[in-house]
């Protein structure tokens, strides 16, 4: 019985690790806008439960760092930083990861969050 829980104790200890490696990498988002599909760039790295990485449009220059960063074994979030002709204003991310794909939601802060969908590069 003292092995079988020990067993459980570690698996529950190892299950943020081996999620906060399936996040690694970059992943591409899809969007749509009057002009066509546009792709956005997300790098994300875990340390542990802590998230750190990128994203911005697919080939600019610039983009905003990942703040706030979070994995478990339920899943991640984090904030970026987005600027317009109006000024700045906070994203709020989260989502899972399944294989090479991510089903989440993203939305600005205080309002009505949207689905996104991004895939492995």
């Amino acid at each position: 019985m003292k092995k079988l829980a020990l067993v459980f104790l570690l698996a529950a200890l190892a299950a943020p690790s081996l999620f906060a490696a399936a996040i690694d990498g970059t992943w591409i988002i899809t969007r749509q806008n009057k002009k066509g599909d546009v792709k956005y760039e997300l790098k994300l790295k875990a340390d542990g439960a802590a998230l750190t990485g990128t994203y911005g449009r697919q080939g600019a220059r610039r983009s905003q760092p990942v703040s706030d960063g979070k994995v478990a074994a339920e899943g991640f979030s984090f904030s970026t930083t987005q600027k317009n002709k109006k000024g700045e204003f906070k994203m709020l991310w989260k989502g899972k990861v399944a294989g090479d794909e991510i089903q989440g939601e993203a939305g600005r802060e205080g309002r009505r969050m949207q689905p996104f969908t991004a895939k492995r590069m």
